[in-house]
């Protein structure tokens, strides 16, 4: 049998790089070098005949990698694997790459094109197949994760045993290039959910930018204070009760004392503005062009938030389903201001993936496989599984999530099934709210359900407990063991960049 060939397409300079990482791994491995993607089809199809192991590793513009792999694709149907460099600032490039057809995504978190011979550089590659069903991590990570994540290692949630902290290449993850252009401080003394911004102008450093935030400036967040961490939900079919579940999430989150943020990313049939009982509905379409500027200004943000309580804002979905695939730069930049501006960010997202979906579960710190034990669930909960690990989730950022446990159909033993499909260490359970969280919902008042005690309020608050401290956020723990009776002042508010009284939506 022949050796393995790959066809190498990139420049003459960087041939040699791409060459030794393809030794590295197949030392008997063959090189050719292709100037463009038509002479690629041309050797691939006359090597497939007499090559059985005949593969390509591309090195293009983002814009032009997901029409190179399916023209290799329809051209050479002996194509076996297809590996792809892409820039870590796109995640749309990954996703893209991956729906043609590639099989391996490395990214380069340097931005230099030095990802095959830079040590200082975090470079991830995601393999699939029998051979490679896990993240493999090609060289030290430079980008730092959070010290707070560091200083707190995970655990399984529920009641699972303890397990080790993560492993540190894996925690170092690429994620400090959406750092915002800002450093906006706030009063702790604000309590009437205004958002009075007086005292944090007078303490702004020198050179920051009052009216605009930048998640490709190299000076962000972590050189001033913590980024808030990034829980996303997402679910192989609908149906699963992943809306709601986020909704109470940032709900419990918000009585905690945590300024939580929401992002509704199922774009064209989100209905968390519903539940949360929002009568003016804003559209996170008029961030598109803010967006293409290169920032987003606070009026701006403000104009597309919707305040649901204290210490909740939300934002999206888009008003016109058609505009949905133009919202992921709006989510990227969206996310990289609301790390700095707020304590936890939820995302809930859509079985539907596009751009704003890839551009969160690519920036999540936490994402929440959910099920709710119906039949086909679990295959799609491993679909959607493989689908973020090959966008470069590890899987050691993922917890599995069977909602509504105790329902007809969602049992112990469903449970049991849906947790050994998935294969995380770190799962949970949320019970059955019946009815009367359905109740809620509709006529949006599901926070009501979190005032009083029962098994779905109970799992919810257990759940966002252990999520936020292992992220490292600085929640009051006895909070979320406790309801919260109507009758008690809630002393911690929403602190985001808002200036005081400006729309103070209810």
């Amino acid at each position: 049998m022949m050796d393995a060939m790959w066809l190498v397409l990139t420049s003459e300079d960087r041939f040699t790089a791409l060459r030794d990482r393809v030794l590295s791994r197949d030392r008997s491995a063959r090189t050719v070098l292709v100037a463009d993607v038509g002479s690629a089809v041309s050797v691939a199809g006359a090597l497939a005949p007499t090559t059985p192991d005949l593969n390509a590793m591309l090195e293009l513009p983002a814009s032009e990698l997901p029409g190179a792999v399916g023209e290799l694709r329809r051209g050479c149907a002996g194509m076996g694997r297809i590996a792809v460099i892409v820039d870590a600032r796109d995640p749309a490039a990954v996703a893209g790459a991956v729906v043609a057809g590639a099989t391996e995504v490395i990214v380069d978190a340097t931005g230099s094109g030095d990802a095959c011979e830079s040590d200082a550089g975090a470079v991830c590659a995601i393999e699939r197949g029998p051979a490679a069903p896990e993240p493999v991590v090609d060289g030290p990570r430079a980008c730092l994760k959070r010290d707070r994540a560091e200083a707190a290692p995970s655990a399984p949630l529920g009641n699972q045993a303890g397990s080790p902290p993560y492993p540190a290449e894996m925690q170092r993850y690429l994620d400090e290039l959406d750092e915002p252009d800002i450093n906006m401080l706030f009063d702790d003394g604000d309590a009437d959910g205004t958002g009075s911004m007086t005292t944090a102008r007078r303490d702004e450093p020198a050179g920051i930018s009052r009216c605009a935030a930048s998640p490709d400036s190299s000076s962000g967040a972590s050189a001033h204070g913590p980024r808030a961490p990034v829980v996303a939900v997402l679910s192989g079919q609908g149906g699963t009760g992943r809306s709601t579940l986020v909704a109470a999430m940032a709900a419990a989150a918000a009585q905690a004392g945590l300024r939580a943020a929401v992002l509704d990313l199922d774009l064209m049939f989100g209905r968390l503005p519903a539940i949360f009982g929002v009568e003016r509905p804003q559209d996170l379409a008029q961030l598109i062009e803010p967006a293409r500027r290169g920032a987003l200004r606070e009026e701006e943000l403000v104009r597309a938030s919707m305040r649901v309580g204290p210490g909740l804002t939300l934002w999206g979905p888009a008003r016109l389903p058609e505009q949905a695939e133009l919202l992921g730069p709006v989510t990227e930049r969206l996310i990289g201001v609301l790390r700095a501006e707020s304590d936890i960010i939820f995302a809930d997202t859509s079985v539907f993936w596009g751009d704003a979906v890839a551009a969160a579960v690519a920036e999540s710190d936490r994402l929440l496989i959910v099920s709710d034990g119906r039949q086909g669930s679990d295959w799609a909960s491993v679909r959607a599984i493989e689908l973020a690990t090959r966008i470069g989730v590890p899987r050691t950022r993922m917890t599995s999530v069977l909602n509504r446990l105790g329902r007809a159909g969602s049992g112990e033993d469903e449970r049991a099934r849906f947790e050994f499909a998935c294969g995380l260490s770190s799962r949970a359970a949320v019970a059955d709210g019946g009815d009367e969280i359905a109740a809620f919902a509709d006529v949006g008042r599901l926070s009501d359900c979190l005032a009083r005690p029962g098994p779905f309020a109970d799992d919810v608050r257990a759940l966002v407990a252990q999520i936020a401290i292992e992220l490292g956020c600085a929640v009051d723990r006895a909070a979320l063991e406790a309801p919260v009776r109507e009758d008690e002042p809630r002393t911690r508010c929403i602190r985001l960049p808002w200036r005081q009284g400006e729309d103070d939506r209810e």
